[in-house]
């Protein structure tokens, strides 16, 4: 399978066949309209989304503000005193903020549908770094699915809904 990236232009094409498991990987962008957006991942504990520098991986731009985050746990996590940290990196694999979206949320959370609500670092502010998902695990993990959902305002925006442009802030 082979990938090609227009540079510049923000636009990746996939030719040959894709395997839903790598797929998963890569994330998505939901429909949305205006300036406020959402991107998911949906992954199991032994296929974490990794750095695909440059392939079909969903990115939050530079400039956008981090509203805020969701995991959804679609299975359980199983295994000993595991843990989920959820953080933010670069392309090329620089780290933005290794637990900045949330830190070390433990397994005991981490029970079938629930819903836990991020509040690491980066959930308010915006950053400045073309940015994909940073997940790791720790303990000894040996089940479960999970969904992360990121909404994010793009470019000229604060955390806040507030316009910002060369210099002047306004309603």
């Amino acid at each position: 399978m082979s990938y090609e990236s227009s540079a510049g232009l923000g636009v990746r094409n996939h030719y040959g066949p894709k395997l839903i498991g790598e797929a998963e990987q890569f994330g998505g962008q939901v429909s949305t309209s205006g300036f406020d957006k959402q991107v998911v991942w949906e992954f199991d504990y032994d296929n974490l989304p990794v750095n695909f520098d440059g392939q079909m991986e969903a990115e939050i731009p530079a400039g956008a503000s981090i509203l805020n985050a969701q995991i959804e746990v679609v299975s359980a996590m199983t295994g000993t005193s595991g843990t989920l940290t959820v953080g933010l990196e670069e392309a090329d694999g620089t780290v933005i903020d290794v637990d900045g979206i949330d830190a070390t949320v433990a397994q005991a959370a981490l029970v079938a549908n629930a819903i836990i609500e991020c509040d690491g670092a980066l959930i308010g502010t915006q950053i400045d770094e073309d940015a994909q998902l940073l997940v790791t695990t720790g303990g000894t993990v040996t089940g479960g699915r999970f969904r992360v959902i990121i909404e994010y305002r793009q470019g000229d925006f604060d955390a806040t809904g507030n316009y910002v442009a060369g210099g002047v802030k306004g309603a």
